[in-house]
């Protein structure tokens, strides 16, 4: 019984850190975009930040957009943001 109790133990710590890092999207409108953090807040009062040189000079407050983002730390880190058709 006891050889059973830590493979299972590592099965189980494995699958929750997996799913802790996977990836989310998430849909709203820009409510403000900083430019010098490469950060975009949507109207859900979630800021997501882009890697260094990510241009998001293309996207206004109100527009729809899609943010792909995983969870470090506490910030939601992007990778991709797609406009949205209205």
């Amino acid at each position: 019984m006891h050889r059973k109790v830590l493979p299972i133990a590592l099965v189980a710590a494995l699958a929750l850190s997996g799913a802790a890092l996977a990836a989310s999207a998430t849909e709203g409108a820009v409510k403000s975009i900083n430019l010098t953090e490469h950060s975009v807040t949507l109207d859900n009062g979630t800021t997501y930040y882009f890697p260094d040189g990510t241009d998001l000079s293309g996207f206004r407050v109100g527009d729809r957009v899609s943010v792909h983002w995983t969870m470090k730390d506490s910030r939601h880190e992007a990778d991709t943001i797609q406009a949205l058709r209205s």
